[in-house]
């Protein structure tokens, strides 16, 4: 199943995933535990998505999304430099398969 389908409640989050994609060839998946992740997809779930997205589809807390790849900064720096509604954090970077997790921090506005 794709992320986009869940993800697309919060359309700031479409937007992203969009841009990501389109701008800049990063594919997202939702994970599958019994699959093998691939690198260069950004991964995360729907259990995930489910909480930390608030009933009006606003998020509500970080979001983590995974990503296998030698350079995890490279991703961070994209998603910060977006100018979009989020902001992008490491987290930490597995040493056995390079699999970074990052948090999706929802910009502060003044409304909020």
């Amino acid at each position: 199943m794709s992320i986009w389908r869940e993800i697309y409640r919060c359309r700031s989050s479409f937007i992203l995933l969009t841009y990501l994609y389109e701008e800049h060839g990063f594919e997202s998946a939702l994970d599958n535990p019994d699959s093998e992740r691939v690198p260069g997809i950004i991964y995360t779930n729907s259990e995930l998505i489910d909480t930390c997205f608030s009933e009006e589809n606003a998020l509500s807390r970080p979001l983590p999304i995974s990503i296998i790849m030698n350079e995890p900064s490279q991703l961070i720096d994209i998603i910060n430099g977006h100018g979009g509604m989020f902001i992008a954090e490491h987290l930490s970077t597995s040493i056995d398969n390079q699999c970074a997790t990052i948090l999706l921090h929802k910009i502060p506005t003044p409304e909020n």
